[in-house]
């Protein structure tokens, strides 16, 4: 069975008040119609399969089917990228 998180957290107090305190993660399994379910408590069957979660929150999602191993993908916060000011290169070679 193969997971696969589409959509990833990002974490940022700036971005909060342009974002939203909440993040959209869509999971997409291979088999399609395998069972989904997070450690928060969300659950979806097959795909699409689209949970509502704190950007705060890690938490885990598990694809199982019969037939199949189960499998298990950690989810954690980060900070996005863009939420970093672009630095000028600087170099440290002294002359």
């Amino acid at each position: 069975m193969t997971a696969i998180l589409v959509a990833g957290l990002s974490l940022s107090a700036c971005a909060s008040v342009i974002r939203g305190t909440t993040e959209d993660v869509r999971v997409e399994v291979d088999p399609p119609d395998a069972a989904i379910a997070s450690s928060t408590g969300l659950a979806c069957a097959g795909i699409p399969c689209v949970m509502n979660v704190s950007r705060k929150t890690e938490f885990s999602v598990t694809a199982t089917k019969t037939g199949y191993r189960s499998e298990t993908v950690e989810v954690k916060t980060g900070i996005s990228g863009a939420a970093w000011p672009a630095l000028p290169a600087t170099s440290s070679s002294a002359a």
